[in-house]
């Protein structure tokens, strides 16, 4: 009977326990929520009455009107414009930096030159110093080059990534070189062989790499704003930023930055398992002890 009293009590305590986790983790995720709730709220109220109110608003005040900011977003402001540009921004300098990356990585785990170690110190330095110290000379960089409100100027500051490099060069290098031996048996060249073995073998970690820049990229606010100074070139931050300073109304903004919001979300809710499987993959490498 003592037995199982015990196992009684024991199984009370862990469903307890296991009521205030879960209590304590819905309580973080309406914390977290929050915001968003508002923002959407305040997106689909009208301008009257949210300069009407007197407090935070929880609860719309006229749906239609609200729906209306959406439709000022798109008629009155031309929300598409940057939208576009900064698919087209995020798209670009995405590829152009898991392809540097990729190579860079690759050279740096396999290849044997002069001034490697000075550059691994270099780049191990680089990581620690905060990108809003380099935006000055890059911004005179692109000025002297005339590449001011440009999709180069944009992008190619962009493009280095020191975070991916390390990555990606910690996922190669876990390799064994017998297998880069072998292939090199086979006939493969050091392309090839980067091609089509280590790529996909680390397919994962790559596709998170991917949709983490993706979103890095499209949520970019300070170096576009250093660089586009025509409208035509503007991205999601700086639109948003100029309609604040323009005095647009809070629910058009609101309205403007729940559309842009919505994909950062979709690209997160999409490869979050492979984000996930990849970032852990490449800390642990797992991938390359699988390879061996």
């Amino acid at each position: 009977m003592e037995d199982i009293e015990l196992k009684q009590t024991k199984t009370f305590k862990k469903v307890i326990a296991l009521i205030f986790t879960y209590l304590f983790l819905i309580l973080c995720t309406l914390v977290l929520f929050l915001p968003f709730y508002w923002m959407i709220n305040v997106s689909l109220t009208s301008v009257e009455g949210f300069n009407n109110a007197s407090g935070p608003l929880f609860i719309t005040d006229d749906l239609f009107e609200g729906i209306k900011n959406y439709i000022n977003v798109f008629k009155d402001y031309s929300a598409l414009r940057p939208i576009v540009n900064t698919l087209v921004f995020s798209i670009l300098t995405t590829a152009f930096t898991i392809i540097a990356s990729i190579l860079a990585s690759f050279a740096f785990a396999k290849f044997e030159f002069k001034g490697k170690r000075i550059a691994m110190v270099v780049f191990s330095v680089m990581a620690i110093i905060p990108s809003e110290v380099l935006i000055v000379g890059n911004y005179s960089t692109m000025v002297d080059l005339g590449l001011t409100s440009t999709y180069i100027g944009l992008i190619f500051p962009s493009v280095l990534n020191i975070t991916t490099v390390f990555i990606l060069y910690k996922c190669f290098s876990s390799v064994n070189a017998n297998i880069y031996y072998a292939s090199k048996m086979d006939g493969l060249s050091d392309f090839n062989y980067l091609r089509k073995i280590l790529i996909p073998m680390f397919r994962p970690t790559i596709i998170a790499l991917i949709a983490l820049k993706l979103v890095e990229c499209w949520n970019l606010y300070v170096w576009p704003s250093f660089v586009s100074n025509e409208e035509s070139y503007r991205l999601i931050g700086t639109t948003i930023q100029s309609l604040r300073m323009n005095n647009v109304d809070v629910p058009v903004i609101m309205a403007f930055m729940v559309v842009v919001t919505i994909p950062a979300i979709i690209m997160i809710i999409v490869f979050r398992n492979k984000i996930y499987e990849g970032i852990i993959k490449a800390l642990t490498r797992e991938e390359g002890k699988k390879s061996l």
